[in-house]
């Protein structure tokens, strides 16, 4: 009965319970002793976590009808200081990203015999993703993320919150699709040499198009069971709708990376007085 005899009262007189497994198991006993709707789980040198009892002598719980979660408030746990130092580090990286990308992206633009190479139109359209969802991630920390840590307002913030969070997962998932479709075009373009691509409207509907529709059946499926704080929070297995895509662009792109190496290694081999060409 390790978890009883560790159990002391904090300063408020509510039961403050060191978070070990032993005590964990114990928990449900030492809210029905001491008739208290409020436990508070002690990590050593850390911080403390909250639970609250119902009447019923259940958990509380958070979320909706058709899905509900154990809720623990962790809220002083938060280091916020180090929080804040996180996400003005992102920034500073979103920032730095897009101070040289509307350059690059100016300079494809402006040049005519550069922009009307194919191979240009990709990096132009690739170097878009990236940058569009540089601005967006910008956005989200600053009007979500931001503004969240320093007041005290509910996170979910209405309907233009989960527009955002929505323009945040497809703006991520296009900088994936848009690095396969580079990876094809490269592909195509080593192993049929003779016959390229004559027209790149398949990889513009692929890049900006494929985010768009398992993206959308994520927001739909998270409207229908869980439209709460801001799609911040992970839905479990349903991630897997943007995830799955997304790693398989990964998977795709090193394919092609090997087999382009194979091939011009292999051609190498079979014209060694040739390298300038490959």
């Amino acid at each position: 009965m390790l978890a009883i005899a560790d159990f002391r009262r904090g300063y408020s007189g509510r039961p403050v319970v060191p978070l070990t497994p032993e005590n964990l198991f114990f928990r449900g006993l030492i809210l029905f002793l001491h008739k208290t709707s409020l436990l508070t789980f002690c990590v050593p040198g850390t911080c403390y976590a909250k639970k609250e009892c119902n009447a019923d002598g259940r958990w509380y719980m958070l979320g909706n009808q058709t899905r509900k979660n154990e809720w623990t408030d962790y809220t002083k746990c938060f280091d916020k200081e180090s929080l804040l130092v996180s996400i003005y580090l992102g920034l500073a990286c979103n920032i730095a990203s897009i101070v040289l990308l509307v350059p690059a992206i100016a300079i494809f633009l402006v040049y005519r015999s550069l922009r009307r190479q194919h191979r240009i139109r990709l990096h132009i359209n690739f170097f878009g993703a990236l940058l569009f969802a540089d601005v967006i991630n910008i956005l989200w920390e600053m009007l979500v993320s931001h503004d969240q840590l320093m007041s005290s307002r509910n996170f979910d913030l209405g309907a233009s919150c989960k527009v955002l969070s929505f323009l945040r997962l497809y703006s991520r998932s296009t900088t994936y699709v848009w690095m396969f479709c580079e990876g094809f075009y490269l592909h195509r373009l080593i192993s049929n040499a003779f016959k390229p691509p004559k027209s790149l409207l398949f990889l513009y509907i692929t890049g900006w198009g494929l985010p768009f529709v398992y993206t959308s059946i994520y927001g739909l499926i998270r409207i229908i069971h869980d439209n709460e704080s801001c799609w911040a929070k992970s839905y479990g297995q349903l991630q897997w709708i943007l995830y799955v895509p997304n790693l398989l662009c990964l998977a795709i792109n090193f394919f092609f990376l090997f087999n382009i190496l194979r091939i011009l290694l292999t051609q190498l081999k079979s014209h060694p007085n040739e390298p300038s060409n490959f």
